[in-house]
């Protein structure tokens, strides 16, 4: 009989798959990613840049880790060239809005898309759920369509 099954560390840096070459930008555990879109407009900026979108993870529920308490929630700008991201659209303080009421913000973003003429980034929010060990609750009139222009 053999011990506990450890999980194995793997590096897809260290490691690519034959299929896919070396990754371009590697995110933290428990952001939780969504989709993407790249930015094509100098009206906008960041030309070339992926905005990526961040749903937020669901600990403690799903790692016991404190510091993935606050992570994701966000829509991050990465500079795949440079193999840089930081943080482009977030609260100011760290999780979803509904984490410091009266605050408002986003919540947990899904999706992004660039407008036609480039000059606006809309941000997909599924807003504000609730999940337990045994189902995901979500709140009703609290999803958001945000729309996000060059200052």
């Amino acid at each position: 009989m053999s011990g506990p099954r450890r999980a194995t560390r793997w590096s897809p840096l260290e490691h690519p798959p034959p299929w896919a070459g070396p990754a371009v930008f590697l995110f933290p555990p428990h952001t939780a990613l969504g989709k993407l879109a790249f930015s094509r407009s100098d009206a906008f900026g960041f030309r070339g840049h992926a905005f990526v979108c961040q749903f937020g993870t669901y600990a403690p529920l799903n790692t016991n880790r404190e510091a993935a308490l606050g992570r994701g929630f966000q829509v991050v700008r990465c500079d795949i060239a440079a193999g840089t991201g930081e943080p482009f659209l977030r609260n100011r303080a760290p999780g979803p809005a509904s984490g410091t009421p009266g605050s408002g913000g986003i919540e947990r973003p899904v999706d992004c898309a660039f407008s036609p003429d480039g000059k606006s980034l809309y941000v997909l929010d599924f807003g504000n759920n609730t999940a337990t060990r045994s189902y995901v609750v979500a709140y009703a009139h609290t999803g958001v369509i945000w729309r996000v222009t060059k200052r």
